[in-house]
């Protein structure tokens, strides 16, 4: 049987400090240029990945604000026969919004009201088609910079006693501006992507 060299714990002699450091040196330079490589690869990657998610988001924003139109636009034409354009201080409660849209109607013509020959930035006309107000027909949003009317691709976003096409237009990040609209059939659109 072979014999086994024990050693006791007097007998192992400890490495030197040159020893010490010579086994714990650290990382190259080019180690570490190879990890900023690395993560630099991976930002280039993410970084637009994650601002089309954030303008992704921001168009849920023109969704909704165009829903509660289309409802504000439908609950006024079942009680005064007609659609209106006069959104701001009218139909819907705010002028601003924190958003980055701006909505509403480009051109508000004199075809709105009960006989259809109203002015369509009033709202809620009474009997003798007297207008119970009137209101603006943008909602301004405080972080649409630059974006001052809500144009579709279509033509100009309008309003008539029978029939309307509501516009956003808004800056969420791409180089042109995002446009969606809908109508009183509710067909919401697209119809300029600003991703």
């Amino acid at each position: 049987m072979p014999s086994l060299n024990l050693r006791s714990r007097s007998q192992i002699t400890p490495k030197s400090p040159s020893a010490l450091a010579r086994d714990h040196r650290g990382f190259t330079l080019v180690e570490l240029m190879i990890v900023v490589a690395i993560i630099g690869i991976l930002a280039a990657v993410a970084v637009p990945s994650y601002n089309k998610f954030q303008a992704q988001a921001r168009q849920s924003e023109a969704k909704m604000a165009l829903s509660a139109l289309y409802m504000a636009e439908k609950t006024h034409q079942s009680s005064h026969n007609s659609y209106s354009g006069a959104l701001a201080g009218g139909i819907l409660a705010s002028d601003t919004q924190q958003g980055y849209y701006t909505y509403g109607f480009d051109n508000v013509p004199s075809t709105c009201g009960p006989t259809g020959g109203k002015n369509c930035k009033e709202f809620g006309w009474d009997d003798q088609g007297t207008a119970m107000g009137t209101g603006e027909p943008l909602i301004t949003a405080l972080k649409a910079t630059g974006v001052a009317k809500t144009t579709t691709a279509g033509g100009a976003s309008t309003v008539s006693q029978n029939e309307f096409l509501a516009g956003a237009s808004g800056a969420i990040g791409g180089s042109v501006a995002d446009v969606w609209t809908i109508n009183q059939n509710k067909e919401l659109k697209n119809t300029t992507s600003g991703l």
